[in-house]
């Protein structure tokens, strides 16, 4: 019996369960996780990355948390995912980042503290577009193009 324990089926088929397993994990943590971003749940984002998901995890569209909040434009949920080091500049499955998001959805507070984390003000999506052409608003092509407020302050200042 041991000895079939052992055999390569086996262990074959057990490492392919354990890797379906995982990424079942990661799948379904994905979407978790991205779902407490959208509503703002911060004790539930904090339960689901204590749990070992990673906050950079996809959930079932390609999106991650981080990209959801900038939909929403909740600041404290960004926040929190920016000092659990989200990924600013990750792409979701149509090759956008969360700055587009924050963007087309006018969020120019989020803007700001997604260039403020280091988001690249010039990353274009998978069909070239980029901030200021997902944007509607002047304020928000504005926001992404100057950078963030210290570096607004400190061109100013050379001025």
């Amino acid at each position: 019996l041991v000895s079939r324990l052992r055999s390569p089926a086996v262990t074959c088929t057990h490492h392919l369960f354990s890797t379906s397993l995982a990424l079942a994990c990661s799948y379904f943590g994905g979407q978790r996780l991205s779902d407490a971003a959208y509503s703002g749940d911060l004790a539930q984002l904090g339960t689901l990355l204590e749990s070992g998901i990673s906050v950079n995890t996809c959930d079932t569209d390609g999106f991650t948390a981080l990209h959801r909040s900038c939909v929403t434009g909740r600041l404290d949920v960004i926040k929190f995912l920016i000092e659990h080091d989200a990924d600013v500049n990750a792409e979701d499955s149509y090759g956008d980042s969360p700055m587009h998001y924050a963007c087309f959805c006018g969020h120019v507070d989020a803007v700001h503290m997604l260039l403020e984390a280091g988001a690249d003000p010039e990353k274009p999506s998978k069909d070239g577009s980029t901030h200021n052409d997902s944007s509607c608003d002047s304020r928000i092509a504005d926001a992404a193009a100057d950078g963030p407020p210290a570096n607004k302050q400190a061109q100013a200042q050379v001025k």
